[in-house]
């Protein structure tokens, strides 16, 4: 799981179990299991398929899971008060979407996402207010990415 901290006392702990792509947060003493999949979707036992991973933004509003399944990206906003998961929508992502990573800085915030099978990289262009993510803003081919890593500032991503 995915642990994040409200302030100094109020800690946060994702899952996300890709056998049934579902996220469960656990705040203090509440538990809130919910789909990561759109209405309708259900979750395949087949090759590649699940939910492969989850983050939780810096300012810790927003939780986001990778569905291998219907291949997206779930965005879900996290309430201040009661820790609870709103699901706001999803994104779309490569085939075989194996990670991703935010990158936030004071001038832009991104995602990034690693799809493995499709052999790309996704850029997506992340509102700090809204959790929301602008239209995929570009994409690399790359050969069988699966794993991303940090970079240390912002202007290394001129270099995608």
């Amino acid at each position: 799981g995915i642990n994040a901290e409200y302030g100094s006392v109020i800690k946060l702990k994702t899952t996300l179990d890709p056998s049934t792509n579902t996220t469960q947060i656990i705040a203090g003493e509440h538990l809130q299991t919910i789909s990561s999949l759109k209405p309708g979707i259900t979750c395949s036992r087949a090759h590649h398929s699940g939910g492969s991973d989850i983050h939780i933004s810096s300012d810790s509003l927003f939780l986001y899971a990778l569905n291998r399944t219907d291949q997206t990206l779930s965005i879900f906003s996290v309430d201040k008060h009661t820790y609870l998961l709103t699901l706001k929508g999803h994104v779309p992502t490569g085939k075989t979407a194996r990670n991703f990573h935010i990158i936030e800085s004071d001038n832009n915030d991104w995602l990034l996402i690693a799809n493995q099978e499709s052999k790309t990289l996704q850029m997506y262009k992340r509102n700090k207010v809204t959790g929301c993510l602008s239209d995929s803003v570009e994409v690399k081919t790359i050969s069988w990415p699966t794993c991303l890593v940090s970079f240390k500032n912002e202007s290394n991503l001129s270099k995608l």
